[in-house]
């Protein structure tokens, strides 16, 4: 299984889903591969009521070797493990833009456009709380996580082309494998294989 993967997939399904439960559902929900943030180009609110996209995306990991465990080579193997940068955002089609004669926004632009920045900001927050960086998994799994929460932190985004919105980096360690299935055997986790949905 790879760890990362399933880490991304689980964090991209409950963020979105606490949006929705928090009325304020986005259009889409993907996974990006880009070395920089997506275009904020599904951004209009539709009849649905939902607005915006949400997206993971992983930017770096880096091997974290146990000196135990490293080889004449010099290649870690074993129990290391990797430290990895996920990045989970939220754009939104904004109001405060200047209209078609380049005139400014109303004030009361900007504000309801702070509000609904602030409120993902916070929910982005919670998903610091979303398994599997706490908390139990929503549904029994047949393997142990060893994950650890290095650091994270939430930064503003745009306004660019009529969006605006927010992005939160949390930096984990995990292992480089997990133990799967009833036999207990260790599978390797190869880093580099595509994110997509779990079946």
């Amino acid at each position: 299984m790879n760890v990362l993967d399933y880490i991304e997939n689980e964090l991209l399904t409950c963020l979105c889903s606490k949006l929705r439960i928090e009325g304020r559902p986005a259009c889409t929900c993907h996974h990006f591969g880009g070395d920089v943030p997506p275009v904020g180009d599904r951004c209009q609110a539709n009849t649905a009521g939902e607005n915006g996209q949400v997206w993971v995306r992983r930017v770096s990991s880096a091997i974290e070797a146990d000196s135990d465990e490293v080889t004449f080579g010099g290649w870690a193997c074993g129990g290391s493990v990797w430290q990895s940068q996920i990045e989970l955002g939220i754009y939104r089609c904004i109001s405060a833009i200047p209209d078609e004669n380049g005139n400014a926004p109303a004030p009361s632009a900007y504000d309801a456009d702070r509000e609904l920045l602030a409120a993902d900001r916070a929910t982005l927050a919670e998903a610091l709380c979303c398994w599997p960086l706490a908390g139990l998994p929503p549904t029994p799994q047949p393997f142990d996580l060893d994950i650890s929460v290095m650091a994270a932190q939430i930064l503003p985004l745009g306004p660019t082309g009529g969006c605006a919105g927010s992005m939160l980096t949390v930096v984990v360690n995990t292992p480089l494998t997990v133990d799967e299935g009833e036999d207990g055997e260790s599978e390797p986790v190869f880093i580099s294989s595509p994110a997509g949905a779990l079946p």
